[in-house]
């Protein structure tokens, strides 16, 4: 009887690496030959296991793939079948195969590539803001940290014809941080807003932004919300707003959010996000007064 000891092996990369080609491929095999409605695209199908193999285990394993979807599909779907000899007519076919799955297969570990050089990016990230932040927060006052970032914003913001409105509470309590990074979630914030309502009409380019004071079992919060009325992001797309590389505008890198979230966190605060009734969207971030 084995043990879960004993099964460690099959987490090696190597094994996850080059068991992934060997498996898809295997896998789109045995549907193709006995799933009739997939005998009609063989090709396909093993474009697909190629990508896979590439966006999980890299160029190699892409290659391995490539090489297995082209011997399958010699010896299944192209005449004579069961055979390995290659016919004069059926060349081209087999040329322009090999070349779309190795140019698949390229891509796709570029794209795992880039992921990977990402997230290590994120990770060196986090880690400097973990190594820093013990010793840059300092008593901060949101009310002054926001009147600056929007007067350094406004003349942008206002280039694209967009109104910018700022209804600020007073009494805003003070808190604990460092106003740089504080600037560049907020700045972050108004950004993603302004792109938002880029494509909108221009009577609805309206960005309100409030900051409140809210009584907590704990004590005052300060409380800041931005408002825009643009595309918004729909109930599909709030449980991966904060996620790491996801995007929904062309070019994105999907950073943004995720590493404006990580400060708010390492303030011992929240960010969120809401869809508005009617257009766009609205973030909010809290942060505890100073006690």
């Amino acid at each position: 009887m084995s043990t879960p000891g004993s099964l460690q092996w099959l987490k090696h990369p190597g094994i996850v690496n080059y068991g992934m080609p060997v498996l898809s491929v295997g896998v789109v095999l045995i549907g193709e030959l006995f799933v009739p409605y997939l005998r009609s695209a063989p090709v396909s199908l093993f474009i697909c296991a190629v990508m896979l193999s590439g966006v999980v285990g890299g160029f190699r394993p892409s290659m391995l793939a490539t090489v297995l979807s082209l011997l399958a599909f010699k010896y299944f779907f192209v005449p004579p079948i069961h055979s390995l000899a290659v016919a004069t007519v059926e060349i081209p076919r087999l040329v322009v195969f090999p070349l779309t799955a190795f140019f698949v297969g390229f891509l796709s570990a570029r794209q795992r590539s880039t992921t990977e050089a990402l997230r290590e990016s994120e990770q060196r990230y986090r880690d400097y803001m973990l190594a820093r932040s013990p010793v840059a927060h300092e008593p901060c006052a949101l009310t002054g940290v926001i009147r600056e970032m929007l007067t350094l914003v406004a003349p942008e913001i206002g280039r694209h014809g967009i109104v910018l409105e700022a209804s600020l509470a007073p009494g805003l309590p003070q808190v604990m941080g460092d106003p740089i990074q504080l600037q560049q979630v907020l700045l972050n914030l108004l950004l993603i807003a302004a792109e938002a309502m880029r494509e909108v009409p221009a009577e609805r380019r309206r960005l309100i932004v409030r900051s409140t004071v809210e009584q907590r079992e704990d004590g005052p919060w300060a409380v800041i919300s931005v408002e825009d009325a643009g595309v918004g992001f729909g109930e599909a797309g709030t449980a991966r707003l904060f996620e790491a590389f996801y995007t929904t505008k062309p070019g994105g890198l999907g950073m943004g959010l995720s590493i404006s979230r990580f400060v708010m966190d390492s303030h011992q605060g929240r960010l969120w996000a809401t869809a508005n009734p009617d257009h766009g969207a609205t973030f909010h971030l809290a942060l505890p007064g100073l006690r």
